[in-house]
């Protein structure tokens, strides 16, 4: 009886050791959000027209910033990368506020360009050239305060004006 008490004991040792000495296991991490932005950019009629859609493809909710000049940021780049200012606007600007984007949901995004750019305050026709259309859409997975570094998924298109 004692062998085999001995033995009980001995596998009782080594299935508590195979389970972690006991351990409380950690919960499986929170999927990676997943986020698509689509860009399409094409001429109609001698415009310019750009419209970006940002799904969350994820499994959790995530949060993006919503408002004037906030949101979906579209623009277009010119040749050295810089964005061109489309309009000659002084406000008032809606107030941007964060927003929860729930899973299989999506925002959007558009304008349609008509030639004009703003320089200097003044309206002039944007000449002749290569240039980029850029949609960036800038999201966090988790609204808690300080949850880290805000993430930002990007996209560009090319074309020539006029």
């Amino acid at each position: 009886m004692k062998k085999f008490s001995f033995v009980l004991y001995a596998l009782g040792l080594l299935s508590i050791s195979s389970l972690g000495c006991g351990s409380v296991s950690e919960p499986a991490p929170e999927p990676e959000p997943r986020v698509l932005l689509d860009l399409h950019v094409f001429e109609e009629e001698g415009l310019l027209k750009a419209y970006a859609f940002a799904t969350n493809a994820g499994k959790n909710p995530i949060y993006y910033v919503s408002g004037s000049a906030c949101g979906i940021a579209l623009r277009i780049l010119d040749a050295d990368g810089e964005p061109l200012q489309l309009h000659c606007w002084s406000g008032p600007f809606m107030p941007c506020i964060e927003i929860e984007l729930p899973p299989g949901e999506s925002v959007s995004s558009s304008f349609v360009f008509g030639g004009d750019i703003c320089v200097d305050g003044n309206t002039v026709p944007l000449e002749p050239g290569s240039y980029r259309v850029f949609a960036g859409f800038l999201y966090r997975p988790d609204n808690a305060p300080g949850y880290g570094e805000s993430r930002e998924v990007t996209r560009e298109r090319g074309f020539t004006w006029p």
